[in-house]
C-alpha cells in the first residue's frame, strides 16, 4: 500500500474557525483514505515575530520544546500535524523558505514521518523547503493564484522553476491556471506537468428543483477581499435593488478586511436591512443556506477553480459568475443550463440589468443536466483515480 503524506498551508480546523479553509485538499484526502491509502497530513502554521531578526537564541529554545513534548508542539488536530515555523513580519519567499526547511527538518527528527509520497498543496515555500531536506518523491498540485505575484520576484520565480523541475509531477488544478503559471515563468507545459481538478462533495450539498427563477434572494460565500470582487457585488446588488426588485436581499457567508466596508456601504445607500453578513460555515450548513437562496452571485475577476460556484450549481441553485478563467474552464458551457456568465469587464449596473433582463426572460433552466455533468468531471471518483495513475507511475 502506498503512503502518501500531504503537506498544505490550509487545512479546515473548527477548532480555530476554518470550516472552509482548505476543503479541497480535506476532500481528496478522504476521498484517498476510503480507498485504502494511508495518508498524514502536515500542515505548516507562519508564526510572525515582529522584529528586524529572528534571536539566535529562540530557535534553540524551539527546538528544545519540540524535542521534550513533541505531541504538544507539533499539535495533532482533525487528521493533521501542525507544524509552527517562526518569520519575522515582512519575511521574504526565499526567508519563508529557509525557515520552513528549519521546521519541517526538526519535525522530522522530532517525530519521523514515513511515506512513499510527498504531496505538496499549494508548492510556496513549502515545495522548495520540503525539497532541500527529503529524497522522497514529491507531487505538487498548484491551487493559488497568489503565485502568479510571488513570482514577479526572480529569485522566487528561479525558486519555483527549480522545484517544478525537481518534482516527479506538477499538477494544476485547471488548465487555465497551469497556462499562467507556464507564461509567468517562462516554461513549457512538459510531460509531468498535469491537470486534476478539485473535488466537488456532490453528496453534501443535496440538489433541491426550484420552479421559478426569481433573483431575489442573492447569497455570496467567500472571502470578503477587493479581490473576489465583494465590491463590485454590493454595487452592483445596490443597483439591482433599486431598479429591478425592491425586495431582494443579500447573504454574504465568510469574514475578511471588507466586513466593515460592507457595512458602512450598505448603510449609506439604505439597503443594510437587506444586506447580512454571516460567518464562515461547515458545508453541510452552507447546503441548507443555498437552498435558501434564489441565485449565487460571485464576481470574482480571477479563480484557479471555483469551487463554490459548482457547489451552488450541485444544490440547484442558478449562478452568476465572471468569466474569470476557473468558471470559463469548469462550468461556462453548462451555463445555458444552469446560470449566467458575463465578461470581466462587465460594469456593475450591466451585469444588474443582464440578471433583470435574464430573470425576466423565462428562460428554463435544467440545472439538474448541469448538475449531472458536472457529477462526472469532478466526484470524488474521478479525482482518485487519476491521482492513483499519478501515484502509481511515481513510486514505479
Amino acid at each position: 500500500m502506498v503512503r502518501v503524506n500531504v503537506l498544505t498551508p490550509w487545512y479546515p480546523d473548527a477548532d480555530l474557525g476554518h470550516m472552509y479553509s482548505g476543503i479541497f485538499v480535506h476532500q481528496q484526502v478522504k476521498a484517498l483514505q476510503n480507498k485504502g491509502i494511508d495518508v498524514s497530513v502536515e500542515v505548516p502554521k507562519r508564526h510572525k515575530h515582529y522584529v528586524k531578526e529572528i534571536p539566535r537564541g529562540l530557535f534553540t529554545e524551539i527546538e528544545n520544546l519540540a524535542f521534550q513534548n513533541p505531541e504538544s508542539f507539533f499539535r495533532y488536530s482533525h487528521g493533521a500535524s501542525y507544524v509552527p515555523y517562526l518569520t519575522t513580519a515582512r519575511a521574504s519567499m526565499v526567508e519563508q523558505v529557509s525557515s520552513m526547511e528549519r521546521a519541517l527538518a526538526l519535525k522530522r527528527k522530532a517525530m519521523p514521518t514515513c511515506s512513499d509520497i510527498n504531496h505538496v498543496h499549494v508548492a510556496l515555500p513549502i515545495a522548495p523547503a520540503l525539497n532541500r531536506i527529503s529524497s522522497d518523491p514529491m507531487i505538487i498540485t498548484e491551487h493559488s493564484s497568489h503565485v502568479i505575484k510571488d513570482c514577479q520576484t526572480p529569485d522566487v520565480a528561479e525558486m519555483y522553476r527549480q522545484t517544478i523541475e525537481a518534482a516527479s509531477s506538477f499538477i494544476c488544478v485547471s488548465s487555465f491556471l497551469q497556462k499562467q503559471i507556464s507564461e509567468t515563468l517562462n516554461m513549457q507545459i512538459g510531460p509531468k506537468w498535469k491537470v486534476v481538478p478539485n473535488i466537488v462533495d456532490f453528496d453534501l450539498f443535496p440538489f433541491r428543483k426550484r420552479s421559478v427563477n426569481r433573483c431575489r434572494s442573492w447569497i455570496y460565500v467567500g472571502a470578503l477581499y477587493e479581490s473576489k470582487g465583494v465590491a463590485k457585488l454590493l454595487k452592483t446588488f445596490q443597483h439591482f435593488k433599486s431598479y429591478s426588485d425592491s425586495d431582494a436581499t443579500l447573504t454574504l457567508i465568510g469574514k475578511g478586511p471588507l466586513q466593515q466596508w460592507i457595512t458602512r456601504y450598505a448603510n449609506k445607500h439604505g439597503i443594510s436591512n437587506s444586506v447580512t453578513i454571516r460567518e464562515p460555515k461547515f458545508q453541510k450548513d452552507i447546503a441548507d443556506c443555498f437552498c435558501e437562496a434564489d441565485l449565487m452571485v460571485h464576481l470574482s475577476p480571477f479563480e484557479t477553480f471555483g469551487l463554490v460556484s459548482l457547489e451552488a450549481i450541485a444544490s440547484g441553485l442558478p449562478v452568476v459568475s465572471l468569466n474569470n478563467g476557473g468558471s470559463e474552464e469548469t462550468w461556462a458551457e453548462l451555463s445555458n443550463l444552469c446560470g449566467l456568465h458575463l465578461e470581466v469587464d462587465s460594469s456593475f449596473d450591466e451585469i444588474s440589468m443582464e440578471i433583470s433582463a435574464w430573470r425576466d426572460s423565462n428562460i428554463e433552466l435544467n440545472i439538474a443536466e448541469a448538475s449531472k455533468e458536472l457529477r462526472k468531471r469532478f466526484s470524488a471518483e474521478s479525482v482518485y483515480t487519476q491521482l492513483s495513475e499519478i501515484y502509481t507511475s511515481v513510486v514505479k
